[in-house]
């Protein structure tokens, strides 16, 4: 009797049960599943992404509040200053161009080119040019010409670079000059730079390796030549006299520079001192440009 009261209780129990009490033990089709995962991962990267904002947001309030103030004024300084500043004058005598003028003969030629050649980027003058360079250091007693070396013209080129300024031409080849001379073999200047104090174109001439400078303080201008050794004399004699030579600089201090810029007056330059270098007293001996 008692068996058959629990066996109608239980039958009842199970009838009671709803079917989706044992819903959740049913597999779910495949597709919901992937739907599942996907839902998943893309809420996983949405709360990565957020969190990176947040930690971008925190750096930037952590920042000190002036940093972004200070570099825009010192941009703004930067860009004030670059505005301030003077530009550079523009040149009197452009790049590879040279301004000689004799002042004996007062033959000129104004901003004559120059052209890089070879390797070593030397500069040479085109036929024409050239032409007109042996002219204006022509012998003016005989009119001859003897072509100087182009070393000795480069130089004559940098110290006008230099200094900016026309050069003036005293001597050049002399074929009146002792056999010795380097005047004679059209390896020597005399000149001037305009503008420029003898002194400081002879100091500018000395920087020139394997070269003879003299300074003529009384005369007014620079004697340059190309030797095996740089050698360099100081002459206070004028236009006309015997050479003057002095040991030091200190002697010549007594003597007053002549003002480059006025003096022009005719005047055949000078010679270096004889015996001033191995060479000079033997004419073959002497190989020294280009």
């Amino acid at each position: 009797m008692l068996l058959r009261r629990l066996l109608l209780t239980f039958s009842l129990l199970v009838a009671l049960l709803p079917p989706v009490a044992f819903a959740e033990n049913v597999p779910k089709p495949s597709g919901a599943v992937s739907q599942e995962r996907s839902r998943r991962a893309e809420s996983t990267k949405a709360r990565a992404k957020a969190s990176q904002e947040r930690a971008k947001k925190a750096q930037v309030k952590s920042r000190p509040a002036g940093t972004a103030a200070s570099k825009k004024k010192a941009s703004n300084v930067k860009k004030a200053a670059a505005v301030a500043q003077p530009r550079a004058a523009p040149r009197k005598i452009p790049r590879l161009h040279i301004t000689l003028r004799n002042v004996n003969t007062h033959d000129r030629v104004n901003t004559l080119r120059l052209y890089e050649k070879g390797r070593g980027r030397a500069l040479v003058f085109n036929r024409k040019g050239k032409r007109k360079v042996d002219w204006l250091l022509r012998d003016t007693r005989s009119g001859r010409i003897r072509p100087p070396p182009d070393r000795l013209v480069n130089q004559l080129y940098q110290a006008q670079q230099h200094f900016d300024a026309p050069i003036h031409l005293i001597s050049g080849y002399r074929g009146w000059a002792r056999k010795t001379s380097r005047h004679f073999k059209g390896w020597a200047i005399d000149f001037r730079v305009e503008g420029v104090p003898t002194k400081t174109l002879w100091n500018f001439c000395k920087t020139f390796a394997k070269t003879g400078c003299g300074y003529y303080p009384t005369s007014g201008f620079v004697h340059m030549d190309l030797r095996d050794k740089a050698y360099t004399w100081i002459d206070v004699s004028g236009p006309g006299e015997s050479a003057q030579y002095v040991k030091s600089d200190k002697a010549a201090r007594s003597v007053p520079d002549a003002n480059p810029v006025r003096a022009d007056t005719p005047t055949e330059g000078a010679d270096a001192p004889e015996g001033d270098d191995e060479g000079d007293k033997d004419d073959g001996e002497m190989e020294v440009p280009p």
